[in-house]
């Protein structure tokens, strides 16, 4: 509609005109779409905070938390995105960019990407990059070679986390299912976690078992899985 248009065309303007100001409005509306409770966390980050972004995309989340002055690590395995996150984040030292995926075990793996990508890694579509070959909207043939980490291990390093956000493709449910196996969330605040059964049913099952999992650990209170 043209009413449409004249709002793409005037938001094109202001991020041209005053950079500024386009990224505040792009966080308003970002903050109009996250769960309260998250909003509520965030308000407790400061300096002395420490939070972690497994699936950084273009760093909405992780700009979020650095802004309030937490030490932030953003994990990012996607090429074509991490080159940007490098760019943007040059004058953000409390911003550590991890190009790998977070996982269970310390290997080299595929990083599915989007089924409309035909053959190149476009930054546009990396919001939809999954370790899992048989998400309906990448391609088995079309992947580039990643490092993931055990993020267990990660997690050893720090004697307090105050925030983690998961937002993975599907692979949130290897991950959380590996950090309860190995009782790694003792010394972290909060977990925001984004499921992916409600447009992926092959992942409803495994969805609602690690929920009851993660109640039957006690643990339903830290781990949220209502991110947006």
């Amino acid at each position: 509609t043209m009413k449409k248009l004249l709002i793409l065309i005037l938001i094109s303007l202001i991020s041209k005109v005053s950079p500024k100001l386009y990224n505040l409005l792009k966080e308003k509306n970002l903050i109009r779409s996250l769960p309260l409770d998250f909003l509520n966390e965030l308000r407790l980050i400061n300096t002395n905070s420490v939070c972690i972004d497994l699936g950084a995309n273009i760093g909405e989340i992780s700009s979020m938390m650095a802004k309030r002055g937490a030490t932030v690590y953003a994990f990012e395995p996607n090429s074509a995105i991490y080159i940007l996150l490098e760019e943007k984040y040059k004058s953000f030292p409390n911003i550590h960019l991890i190009k790998k995926a977070a996982g269970i075990t310390n290997r080299s793996v595929n990083l599915y990407l989007h089924s409309d990508n035909h053959g190149e890694n476009k930054a546009g579509l990396s919001q939809a990059s999954s370790l899992k070959s048989n998400k309906p909207n990448v391609s088995k043939e079309n992947f580039e070679i990643v490092e993931e980490l055990d993020f267990a291990e990660f997690l050893n390093n720090f004697e307090y986390i105050d925030l983690i956000k998961i937002d993975i493709e599907g692979y949130e449910i290897d991950l959380l299912n590996h950090l309860l196996d190995k009782n790694s969330l003792t010394n972290v605040r909060k977990v925001f976690v984004e499921t992916h059964y409600h447009k992926w049913s092959e992942l409803e099952k495994p969805t609602l078992e690690l929920i009851k999992r993660v109640k039957k650990f006690g643990l339903d209170e830290k781990i949220n899985f209502d991110w947006r």
